[in-house]
């Protein structure tokens, strides 16, 4: 708990001082109404001697102002407002991190999971802040000046109206103890059924053309049905935990009213204040039965919480390690080293030197490690893949390498702005491939644009950004002629003062290349030069 009060991304403080104060308004709004019905009960006793006509209607209407202005408006807006605005909060946390991590980390983490952040994680997390622990202050103040009022007007009675209290506490106890292990179980799961569903979402097309929908129907229902499982599981807790204060506050009035039948005879109580008294240790009783469900809630949303926390604290050694690669050398890149796949497989071995300027073709079978190696020149791969190593890349370039990978990103906003996000950049280079429609609004899901459409966006984004590496993957795969002759000249052009490489599988760039690498075998990088080429 502390160490999400002292979280600074998660700046709540204001949030709970302020779902703490709106209780407190809540609870003095009953306090007065309970007051003023106690001097109409007074009234009608003879114990107040008059009572205007006007004085009466102002009453009602202070009752009403009271109840449903203040009580019900005023305060519960005030704290789900806050609620909400901590929600938000979070979810920026976790959007701002996610954005800022570094992508071998990233890429480790179940997608689903962090889905589940936004949706589910950052919302129990901002309930529980604010409205367990706020409105907790705020119940346990209320409390305090409950019993207070209570004891002053018959201590005896307020002392036996609490025997119901200790078992109480013992059932909601042990609810929320197996609550909380129910809620972990069901965030597991929740995430695994969130990345099945946004795997199959994506992949639709080739579930139908596989002709085997019934095995991902039955593979489907399993996980929901574990999913439905978990679920009941946890619905069962909550009716344990949550329903019990509801029936301790309904025979609060009955145990009161037995108590002070006993007391009544010696004429120490009147009807008022037995009203009096029934009324506030009814509500006693609920702000405590609403403090241990709260404390529920708290436990029950922990799991949740961790989560949440686990993943705004990852900090990246990897990241760190790419430090030692980076030197003063000149030239590109310079070394040798051995390199991994994802999968641990071995790739291959490279020995190379790589200019600063000039077109390189990278060519070699699928799955040959192409985009591996391109991962690592962009620090988008986890640096314990490569092993053995004695190279070095040039400082100088570590934040200037612009990179072409797929899946390619379009987002919805103006083909113009998913090209330039808004900027003014080099007409010239906003005409390479003759976009006909730049004001064209982009819808990503699903996706308006043609695959050819799509390629040159991510192209122009990429060479608007003025980087002097560019490593490109398969630039031409989805262009028209008249398009991969442009792109072709813009290369021959911009690589007399950068360096531009890119994975090719045919022979349509081989004519303007400086040179190409190879891989072959499995295990040797190497860099052929063409006869003539300028060293």
């Amino acid at each position: 708990m502390f160490k999400i009060l002292r979280d600074k991304r998660i700046s709540v403080l204001p949030n709970i001082i302020g779902a703490a104060f709106s209780y407190l308004i809540g609870a003095i709004g009953f306090i007065a109404t309970v007051y003023f019905n106690k001097i109409l009960i007074s009234y009608s006793e003879g114990t107040i001697e008059s009572l205007s006509p006007v004085m009466m209607i102002l009453f009602v209407f202070a009752v009403i102002f009271v109840q449903m202005v203040v009580t019900n408006i005023f305060s519960n807006y005030l704290t789900n407002k806050l609620i909400l605005k901590d929600y938000m909060h979070i979810v920026n946390s976790v959007f701002q991190k996610s954005t800022s991590m570094f992508i071998p980390d990233y890429e480790k983490i179940d997608k689903g999971k962090i889905i589940n952040h936004y949706l589910t994680d950052a919302s129990q997390a901002a309930t529980s802040i604010v409205g367990v622990i706020g409105v907790g202050i705020g119940l346990f103040i209320t409390v305090i000046l409950m019993l207070i009022l209570n004891f002053i007007t018959s201590f005896k009675v307020t002392l036996y109206s609490l025997v119901m209290f200790l078992p109480f506490i013992i059932i909601t106890g042990y609810g929320a103890k197996k609550l909380e292990k129910t809620s972990e179980d069901l965030a597991k799961e929740n995430d695994a059924a969130i990345s099945k569903i946004k795997n199959y979402c994506v992949n639709k097309e080739s579930i139908t053309i596989s002709g085997v929908e019934s095995y991902f129907v039955s593979d489907f229902n399993e996980s929901m049905d574990s999913l439905r499982d978990k679920k009941v599981k946890s619905i069962f807790w909550q009716k344990i935990v949550y329903e019990i204060p509801a029936v301790i506050i309904n025979l609060t009035p009955i145990i009161v009213l037995l108590i002070t039948a006993t007391v009544i005879k010696d004429n120490s109580l009147d009807f008022s204040k037995i009203y009096f008294m029934t009324s506030l240790m009814t509500f006693v009783y609920e702000p405590l039965g609403q403090l241990i469900v709260l404390l529920t809630k708290w436990r029950e949303s922990m799991p949740y919480i961790k989560r949440l926390l686990e993943f705004l604290d990852i900090d990246s050694e990897k990241e760190k390690s790419f430090d030692n690669i980076f030197s003063e050398d000149k030239g590109f890149l310079k070394g040798t080293a051995n390199m991994y796949g994802i999968d641990g497989k071995a790739l291959y071995k490279f020995d190379l030197e790589l200019p600063e300027k000039g077109f390189l073709v990278f060519k070699g079978p699928n799955g040959s490690g192409k985009s591996t190696f391109f991962k690592l020149l962009s620090q988008m791969m986890d640096p314990t893949l490569v092993s053995n190593s004695d190279f070095k890349i040039n400082k100088k370039y570590r934040n200037d390498i612009g990179t072409l990978f797929y899946p390619l990103f379009v987002f919805a906003g103006t083909v113009d702005e998913n090209i330039n996000y808004g900027k003014k950049i080099d007409d010239e280079l906003m005409t390479l491939f003759n976009l006909p429609n730049l004001q064209k609004q982009v819808v990503p899901d699903p996706i308006n644009l043609s695959s050819g459409e799509v390629q040159k966006i991510a192209l122009l984004r990429l060479l608007c950004q003025e980087k002097n590496i560019y490593l490109l993957d398969e630039p031409a795969s989805n262009l028209e002629e008249e398009a991969v002759s442009a792109l072709k000249e813009y290369i021959q052009k911009i690589k007399e003062d950068k360096l531009v490489i890119a994975i090719m599988h045919d022979d349509r760039y081989d004519s303007i290349a400086d040179g190409f690498i190879n891989i072959k075998d499995d295990n040797m990088l190497i860099i052929k030069k063409q006869v003539g080429l300028v060293e």
